[in-house]
């Protein structure tokens, strides 16, 4: 009998490290900041569990630390299933460059969401 092939591109590894995703939802065009814990780990992707429903296709970024190394990836949300015990699981996949014009609005979002918390300096 032949090896089985595994659905997955890269290995993935047991993780257990926070995470921050900021999504552009892929139903509504809105932006959302979800914080999470990554469960598995690997070059292509990760699982995370969050305890808020997102859209499988929205797009962002996730950020995480890795040897205490801060990492910001590109993602796509590829799938999202329901446990009880764990909340959301969402299956991302990472992206090496912006796949497309979704994340680029996102990131500009990002930057002037970022532009309107900065604290304000008198006129006077």
């Amino acid at each position: 009998m032949p090896p089985q092939k595994h659905r997955r591109e890269h290995e993935r590894f047991r993780a257990k490290t926070k995470t921050a995703l900021v999504l552009l939802d892929a139903a509504s065009g809105e932006r959302a900041i979800i914080e999470g814990t990554i469960v598995d780990l690997g070059e292509g992707g990760a699982c995370v569990a969050v305890s808020k429903m997102i859209n499988a296709g929205s797009v962002g970024v996730m950020k995480f630390a890795l040897g205490g190394r801060p990492i910001v990836k590109g993602i796509e949300t590829r799938s999202v299933r329901y446990e009880p015990k764990r909340g959301h699981l969402v299956g991302l996949r990472f992206w090496n460059t912006p796949p497309n014009a979704k994340l680029d609005r996102l990131l500009r979002q990002v930057k002037d969401a970022s532009r309107e918390d900065a604290p304000k300096k008198d006129a006077a």
